[in-house]
């Protein structure tokens, strides 16, 4: 399985069927975090993630990473890790903003908890906050909410 996820040959519905089973047997995968960690971090980053926005699925696999994040967490000495750990938090804080108070409140505690886990490994798109604060563009008006962290 995780040959498959790595493969970009493999078809996104495959993807997802894998990540799936992941996800549902995140327990018992917890030993093998460091393996499954690359695929599913750029399964999340990618533009193919199984819908628009901060769905239930990326919700789901941030949770998982959360959840490993107990067992591993990638060393600060990694920065190919590292960078992808910003990736995704970045990736993440762009698709957070909902117009559910209650779906944009749990998309600020999952990132706050992510952001715990991974302290020593983040750096934060200063022009994505930027960008955020001063909302210039309505390309990014949905991002407005996100002024509220």
């Amino acid at each position: 399985m995780l040959k498959d996820i790595s493969d970009p040959s493999t078809h996104q519905n495959i993807r997802i069927f894998i990540l799936k089973l992941v996800i549902n047997n995140g327990d018992l995968l917890k030993p093998y975090a460091k393996l499954w960690f690359k695929p599913v971090c750029n399964f999340i980053v990618s533009k193919k993630s199984g819908g628009k926005g901060f769905h239930y699925f990326l919700r789901d696999l941030t949770t998982l990473l959360i959840s490993w994040s107990e067992e591993w967490v990638p060393d600060a000495d990694d920065s190919e890790s590292a960078k992808l750990c910003s990736n995704v938090l970045n990736y993440l804080i762009m698709l957070a903003a909902d117009k559910s108070k209650l779906i944009f409140n749990i998309n600020i505690e999952i990132l706050a908890t992510l952001m715990l886990k991974w302290k020593h490994l983040l750096t934060i798109d200063k022009d994505l906050v930027f960008k955020m604060l001063m909302n210039e563009t309505k390309d990014i008006s949905h991002l407005w909410k996100m002024t509220g962290i």
